[in-house]
């Protein structure tokens, strides 16, 4: 099973959509590799279990497993109740990948996650201010890597990127990682009514109808390219590592 953490100490930068983006996409059978996918919910929003228990509500069926409740984790122990739910979950191998949706902090959740966590995931959107706070991330996950003294990979991405031209802030940004040796994903979450329009209506992207978001297809196409931008990535760790 392939751990992926998805997580910015910045909120706002599109954490949950890139969940959900990828989560849905890696599970489709159709226009993705039709994997089994699960979605931990770590962030106090619960946009992701609301999502799953408005689509029992409307009678659809779940497309990924919900692994747990945000609510859970707030007991006293939480990071060691953390850490042996992630371990249970892994150890039972009911699914081929667990997307760990973070909340916007760097707290005790944040570290736990990445020490269990093949891939961290960092969304951030094309601008200076979340530029600087994303690096925060990476900071955040080499000082982890230090701790328990394994590597720790990480990949920028940036959501709610114009869909129709590479805006210049956003080439600076690209030019910026690239001087810094930064990973960054080569396929971008543009701004697509769609994507929100997944948490209003309780649907997956194809579910939609054109009444409730406009302009599907495009989303679509972007969720499927985006996924097989992670699964290239990944399986390009992989490579480095067994070689």
């Amino acid at each position: 099973m392939y751990v992926v953490a998805i997580g910015n100490q910045k909120g706002g930068t599109g954490k949950t959509t890139t969940a959900m983006v990828l989560a849905t996409a890696l599970a489709d059978p159709v226009r993705g590799p039709g994997m089994r996918v699960a979605i931990l919910d770590a962030d106090p929003s619960e946009h992701v279990t609301r999502w799953c228990r408005a689509r029992v509500e409307a009678g659809r069926s779940q497309v990924f497993e919900l692994v747990k409740h945000y609510r859970y984790e707030r007991r006293e122990g939480l990071t060691s109740v953390f850490t042996d739910m992630v371990d249970d979950f892994m150890d039972a191998d009911s699914a081929d990948v667990l997307i760990i949706d973070l909340e916007g902090t760097g707290n005790d959740i944040f570290g736990k996650a990445l020490s269990r966590s093949d891939l961290l995931i960092i969304p951030m959107q094309a601008s200076s201010m979340d530029a600087r706070l994303a690096a925060k991330a990476s900071g955040f996950a080499n000082r982890v890597a230090r701790e328990f003294r394994r590597p720790i990979n990480y990949v920028f991405t940036l959501s709610a990127t114009n869909a129709a031209m590479i805006t210049r802030e956003e080439k600076i940004i690209r030019a910026e990682l690239e001087t810094a040796n930064e990973p960054l994903l080569p396929v971008t979450l543009n701004k697509r009514a769609a994507f929100q329009a997944m948490f209003t209506y309780a649907k997956t992207l194809e579910e939609l109808t054109e009444e409730e978001a406009r302009g599907a297809p495009k989303a679509i196409e972007n969720a499927v390219e985006f996924a097989a931008a992670v699964t290239t990535h990944i399986n390009r760790l992989n490579e480095e590592e067994a070689a």
